[in-house]
């Protein structure tokens, strides 16, 4: 350990003039930071984010969620994907479930009804966000928010639906275009059945 007088005279004597020294850029020199994304990315980590929103699956053989009333805890109606999303998975695919690339492949392979699904749900969930951040919701008023996705068994169709719309809504987030998004958002899913 040296003693502060032995540092002092390593580092040399003070300099009066330092605050008036000047760093010279060469001027051809481009010193701008460049960011490949127009807005500030508002995706945040589950947990630490004042807006949570979570895709939930579920199966109507199990029961359906309650849909009566609307609150930004539950913006929209459960969204039933059994009449849109077609061909069901085989009989040897029904021990997998969506997370499987086998089922995602065998319910894309006929008309992308899937992501048919998604690009009608996702605007959908970004304006019902839009909507609670106009209403105050962040860090003073926190707010997790639950979409409802059901299919027969709520393991195939569904779970499909909910991984997709979650990774199109966080690249959603990632881009925040405009800046519109001015709270950190987590998106997070779910899958009981």
């Amino acid at each position: 350990d040296k003693s502060l007088s032995e540092l002092m005279g390593e580092l040399g004597e003070r300099d009066p003039d330092f605050q008036n020294f000047k760093v010279s850029i060469p001027e051809e020199e481009d010193t701008t930071i460049r960011t490949k994304k127009e807005g500030v990315c508002r995706l945040g980590k589950h947990g630490k984010a004042p807006i949570h929103i979570e895709f939930q699956s579920f199966g109507y053989v199990h029961g359906a969620p309650s849909s009566k009333g609307w609150s930004h805890a539950q913006p929209l109606p459960p969204l039933d994907c059994r009449e849109i999303i077609r061909p069901v998975v085989e009989p040897y695919l029904l021990k997998q479930d969506g997370k499987s690339s086998a089922v995602k492949k065998a319910l894309n392979k006929n008309n992308n009804s899937v992501d048919v699904c998604v690009t009608k749900l996702t605007p959908q969930v970004e304006d019902a966000l839009l909507e609670a951040l106009k209403d105050g919701h962040g860090h003073a008023m926190p707010l997790r928010m639950t979409i409802f996705v059901g299919s027969e068994l709520g393991r195939h169709r569904s779970l499909v639906v909910c991984e997709d719309s979650a990774k199109k809504l966080r690249s959603f987030l990632r881009t925040n275009l405009a800046n519109k998004i001015d709270q950190d958002v987590s998106i997070g899913t779910r899958h009981p059945d």
